[in-house]
């Protein structure tokens, strides 16, 4: 999953018959401006699918467009001998910037379908198609200039949640990071010009390098002169700013650095306020962000409030028959659930579930996510058998759209896994666990999640075996985990792995005493 291009067979890079390497191989002669429609229409028809959930579909046209693209183009980013009609400098800039936008939205695809390697090499090639554009742009059309920098920056955020999905917090973080920064300085800069100020110590062509070499100054992302962060001076005010702030965030509360990831977040809702208003669906989704965070610190009043200001945003907007507005509902049932409060959170569950259905379909993943969330219900009301027939439902729908080694799906058997360990199933339970420990460590080996699951399995193969050494080192390698993610000691996940890993230590240095064999 490097996107490096290396003959894996995935279509990216390597002669396999997938059609991203080949670019128009038979040159066309075809009408521009009837395939210009198709592609138009293909493209709508592509985004419409995927707004609505049918994956399947969006990608079939989005590739339609890559195939009419590659026909039609003769360029593909890697190649400028292949472009023809005299080596217009304009041709090939408007057919990298093209290609990448469209392999940003085939590469997104992959990655909201699970699909995380395909992903990764496709968004790379946007990358690189992106970087193409920007470099054989005219550096005194700065407008259009910045605009593909912008563009470049979105690819560069999408290469971030890829990251965040695979547990690669660190690489998550530096993607949003060099978002963050680039677009802090295109818009400082466009700030300065709009204010009328001269920059004579420096020509044209060192003012552009200064807007796209500018690398971060702090591991955090912010600037190295320490101002308040919940100031409007460290970042310039434009949505864009924002939104990389925002996702930063989102990162670090990954990560469990719980003060860098507030701080970026109130950066980031003021500069969504000054620029955008009180009302704003980009306010909403930093509000389900910071929301996110409180529920994390355990601070569910303030969770809540944060869900209910993001619920009335989307309703105000989009309206109640929305995906946004069911995600918030979901939202508000995760900490209905918290506080105890069992039937609200059943009552807003249902709701979305609903509304998930009608716009999306009972098919989708979503429909799944918010089917476990109410099994957890279930289960915190020891309805053990209501709980098992919701997960499983959950997981054929989450087979279905998403395959068998998503990490969803082993988040599910996990679930199930601990109902059969409630009901001293120790065997059935501890298959599930290991099938759900091989989907982890194919994603990401040092995701916490693998560390939750090595911990699960050591306490099972204490009960049912007796196997003290294995559960020991599950328990070892799920504090490494924990600790290389920069967990810290009193994490209540970290403390139950420590007192597993110590009582495990000592009953087998008891038995050892003994003379037991283990």
């Amino acid at each position: 999953g490097d996107g490096d291009g290396d003959g894996d067979g995935d279509g990216i890079g390597d002669n396999d018959g997938d059609g991203y390497d080949k670019i128009n191989p038979t040159g066309s002669i075809l009408s521009h401006h009837s395939h210009v429609d198709e592609s138009v229409e293909w493209t709508r028809m592509a985004c419409e699918y995927e707004e609505a959930g049918d994956y399947t579909s969006a990608l079939h046209y989005y590739e339609q467009c890559w195939d009419l693209i590659c026909f039609n183009g003769n360029h593909g980013g890697h190649d400028d001998d292949s472009v023809n009609g005299g080596g217009s400098q304009m041709m090939i800039r408007n057919q990298s910037k093209k290609m990448a936008t469209l392999l940003l939205s085939i590469g997104n695809i992959h990655w909201k379908t699970g699909n995380y390697e395909k992903s990764l090499k496709i968004l790379t090639m946007a990358r690189t198609n992106m970087e193409e554009a920007i470099a054989d742009t005219d550096r005194q059309d700065r407008k259009l200039r910045w605009e593909i920098i912008e563009e470049l920056c979105e690819i560069l955020n999408s290469i971030g949640r890829l990251h965040h999905s695979l547990g690669n917090w660190e690489d998550s973080l530096r993607y949003h990071q060099k978002s963050y920064v680039a677009l802090k300085s295109l818009h400082d800069s466009n700030r300065e010009n709009d204010r009328g100020k001269s920059h004579t110590s420096m020509n044209e062509n060192e003012k552009d390098d200064k807007v796209e070499d500018v690398k971060p100054q702090r591991s955090d992302g912010s600037d190295s002169d320490d101002k308040n962060a919940n100031t409007n001076t460290n970042a310039s005010p434009h949505p864009a700013v924002a939104r990389a702030l925002v996702l930063m965030g989102t990162v670090q509360t990954s990560r469990c650095q719980y003060d860098k990831a507030l701080s970026h977040f109130k950066e980031g809702l003021i500069i969504q306020r000054q620029v955008l208003g009180n009302s704003h669906v980009d306010l909403a989704a930093t509000m389900n962000a910071l929301g996110s965070l409180y529920e994390k610190t355990q601070e569910l009043q303030r969770a809540m409030q944060c869900y209910k200001k993001a619920r009335q945003i989307y309703l105000e907007q989009l309206g109640e028959d929305h995906v946004d507005y069911a995600v918030s509902l979901n939202n508000m049932g995760q900490v209905y659930h918290q506080l105890g409060n069992n039937m609200k959170a059943m009552g807003v569950y249902s709701e979305s579930l609903k509304i998930m259905r009608r716009v999306l379909g009972r098919g989708h993943r979503n429909c799944s996510a918010i089917m476990y969330n109410m099994g957890l219900v279930h289960l915190d009301c020891s309805h053990h058998d209501q709980a098992m027939k919701m997960f499983r439902q959950a997981l054929k729908l989450q087979r279905r759209a998403l395959g068998d080694r998503h990490i969803d799906v082993a988040l599910t058997l996990e679930s199930i896994g601990g109902i059969y360990e409630h009901k001293f199933k120790m065997d059935r339970a501890l298959k599930l666990y290991h099938t759900a420990l091989r989907i982890r460590r194919k994603v990401s080996s040092n995701h916490i999640f693998t560390a939750i699951t090595l911990d699960r399995i050591g306490t099972c193969q204490m009960t049912l075996n007796g196997a003290i050494r294995e559960s020991i080192e599950c328990f070892d390698e799920a504090l490494q985990i924990f600790e290389l993610n920069g967990m810290p000691e009193d994490n209540p996940l970290v403390r139950v792995a420590h007192r597993n890993f110590v009582s495990a230590s000592k009953l087998l240095e008891l038995e050892q005493n003994r003379g037991g064999r283990f």
